[in-house]
């Protein structure tokens, strides 16, 4: 928009504005950012607008519409709290750069909101209706534009990877570091990377080191600089060797190793234990026979490189629309890009290196070909498989507290579901008991067996909730903390428009800290006075009419858990368990059985049906603020294991009150 001052004030005086501000790549630090809120700050000031807020989106590319999830927050905001009408950002292309279709998409969903967008950096028409074309041509531009940068970054990196400045791999690993040559060739230092992400800036020899660098404020190639890969540190050199003699030499997989390396006390690249993921990607890795490969997949928008010149990907904008981020495309063996690095050529004994080298290049070729067959299924990476693990989110280790999660476990054809911790993968050792794995199918249908006998135990249940219900607060002191609550919001309330209707745009600064104090307050008090009232109506209702009504419900329920699909029996144990502890020694469990919210609620209401609750937060205010909880039993299920026959199950007794 033309910022004709005298015009625009008349429009926008009094009204509250948030500054949007974006940059793709916050490799570079604020200034970026910075910049642009003091110059759009001054144009607020100008225009006599109230500032609302700064919204900054480090790190947020415009060109993948289907990632922009500030959107989405921003119209989020504006619904529930309504503190802006205005929303300034600095230009067009500031905004997105997903095309025309995307830019207009924004402007009219905002405008449905009642949000006025302005680009104050663009030379628009002030009358809304003559800028759509203008604005039209630039939201294209900006599209276009990505494109030429992508093109133009994308032929960058080929020349200078032609030059030998730059390599095929992006991250430091292991055990390596990275020593700088100059232009004519000469080594100049060599920089070291660290699990808490900080860099050390070392001689050439590894021992002095000269200079340190923060996590966010890694060393900056030059132009002219060609980095090469050499061996590390000496702990780090020796882990590796390690892995490669115990796998290559003594043919240990990659859990029985991480197992080794956790014993002593060695670290994994992150700093903590070892996992069996991680030391396979060490002992598959030819950078460590002298060889760095790169080039295996790309993951662009616009562009990706090809063979000495950029190539066009043809991606539609409507798949732009939904992704979150680009897709990656596995590129055929023969446009992989593999690159000496002499230094790291006697990093191995030549004869591992010798044994290693070609089963590492046929791995990965070979894993290359089964991506592209067709006719094998395709792995999925959910481990949730037809949703069949149900306790998830309910089982627990008694020994941390800590979630098992479910896996497959077998040979193929013959694979039984199990429960395991994540401690056994993430940092494996030997004879630990969080190696152990529990019985998936045993433990859910003996959890299944126990919710539906205590549903079904009528007069218990009715005594239970009766008991429970006379033991209720006041309601005369409740109804005292509602009014209180109540008015103490509305005078927040005053306090706050009066502040607003008065204060100068000089004013928005120095004030800026209370008004925010100010704003989280009345939601709190909001929140409060909410469960003031549900606690209120659910006191109110009769002990013996809830239980009627509960016990009516939960009858409604069936008797038998076989021919249930998984969903009915996830919604089933998330109503009725509190959680199940197991015993990682024993395998035995112990479970905790409650009163599923939605029946109290509902009873107390009198109106609605109940329902089963399932896995997601009910968005009410009253089943958000749980009033009243019954629990109803605990049980111990013993692990039984017939070693003669082979099978297993769980044994569950019911303990007293």
């Amino acid at each position: 928009m033309t910022i004709d001052v005298a015009t625009q004030k008349r429009r926008f005086h009094g009204k509250r504005y948030i500054c949007q501000v974006r940059q793709s790549n916050d490799s570079q630090g604020t200034s970026s950012t910075d910049a642009q809120l003091q110059w759009m700050h001054d144009i607020g000031r100008q225009l006599g607008m109230v500032l609302a807020d700064d919204v900054v989106l480090s790190g947020v590319t415009g060109s993948l519409p289907g990632k922009r999830q500030d959107i989405e927050e921003l119209f989020r905001r504006k619904t529930s709290n309504d503190d802006f009408e205005v929303l300034m950002i600095q230009r067009v292309d500031r905004s997105t750069r997903g095309g025309v279709a995307h830019g207009m998409w924004f402007e009219h969903e905002c405008a449905r909101r009642g949000i006025t967008v302005i680009y104050p950096g663009e030379d628009l028409p002030e009358d809304e209706h003559h800028a759509i074309w203008p604005k039209v041509v630039k939201f294209e531009a900006a599209y276009e534009q990505a494109k030429a940068i992508s093109q133009r970054s994308t032929q960058g990196w080929l020349y200078a990877f032609g030059q030998g400045r730059c390599l095929p791999i992006s991250r430091t690993p292991f055990g390596c570091d990275r020593l700088y040559l100059s232009a004519d060739g000469q080594p100049q230092f060599r920089i070291r990377c660290f699990a808490d992400g900080t860099q050390q800036k070392l001689d050439i020899d590894g021992h002095t080191v000269l200079e340190t660098f923060a996590a966010k404020g890694h060393y900056r190639k030059q132009k002219d600089q060609k980095p090469i890969l050499v061996p590390g540190a000496t702990v780090e050199v020796d882990a590796v060797r390690m892995m490669f003699e115990l796998h290559y030499g003594r043919n240990m997989g990659g859990k029985r190793i991480a197992g080794e390396l956790n014993d002593r006390g060695i670290r994994s690249p992150k700093g903590l234990a070892w996992s069996q993921h991680q030391v396979e990607s060490i002992y598959e890795n030819p950078i460590y026979c002298g060889l760095a490969l790169g080039g295996r997949s790309s993951q662009g928008i616009f562009n990706r490189r090809g063979r000495g010149v950029p190539e066009a990907i043809d991606i539609s904008s409507s798949e732009l629309a939904c992704r979150i981020a680009a897709p990656r495309l596995l590129r055929p063996p023969e446009d992989w890009l593999w690159v000496e690095q002499p230094p790291m050529g006697d990093f191995l004994p030549e004869p591992i290196r010798a044994k290693a080298l070609p089963l590492i290049k046929q791995l990965h070729v070979d894993r290359w070909r089964r991506s592209q067959d067709t006719d094998l299924p395709r792995h999925s990476t959910s481990k949730h498989k037809s949703s069949d693990y149900i306790l998830t989110g309910l089982l627990v280790a008694k020994q941390d507290g800590e979630p098992l999660t479910g896996v497959l476990c077998g040979k193929v054809g013959k694979k039984v579901r199990k429960y395991r911790h994540r401690r056994g993968n993430r940092e494996y050792r030997k004879g630990s008991i969080f190696n152990n794995y529990i019985r998936a199918a045993e433990l859910e249908s003996a959890t299944l067996d126990l919710v539906l006998e205590i549903a079904a135990d009528v007069p218990h249940l009715r005594q239970r909730i009766m008991d429970a219900m006379t033991r209720k607060d006041d309601p005369t002191q409740l109804d005292q903390q509602l009014k209180q609550t109540q008015q103490e919001r509305d005078t927040l309330g005053q306090k706050f428009s009066r502040i607003m209707a008065n204060m100068q745009p000089e004013d928005q600064l120095d004030l800026q800290s209370d008004l925010d104090l100010m704003r989280n307050r009345r939601r709190h008090l909001e929140s409060r006075i909410a469960t003031l009232t549900a606690q209120l109506r659910h006191i109110q209702a009769d002990p013996g009419e809830t239980a009627d009504v509960v016990v009516a419900r939960l009858q409604a329920l069936p008797r038998s858990h076989v021919g249930l699909d998984a969903v009915t029996k996830r919604n089933l144990l998330q109503a009725f368990v509190e959680r199940i502890e197991v015993d990682m020694a024993s395998r035995d469990a112990e479970v905790f059985l409650r009163l599923p919210a939605w029946a109290l609620e509902t009873a107390s209401r009198g109106n609605g049906e109940g329902r089963v609750a399932n896995s997601s937060p009910s968005p009410t205010v009253d089943e958000t603020h749980p009033l009243l909880s019954v629990r109803l039993a605990s049980a111990g299920c013993q692990y039984v294991h017939d070693r003669s026959t082979g099978q297993v199950c769980y044994r569950c007794r019911r303990r007293a009150a």
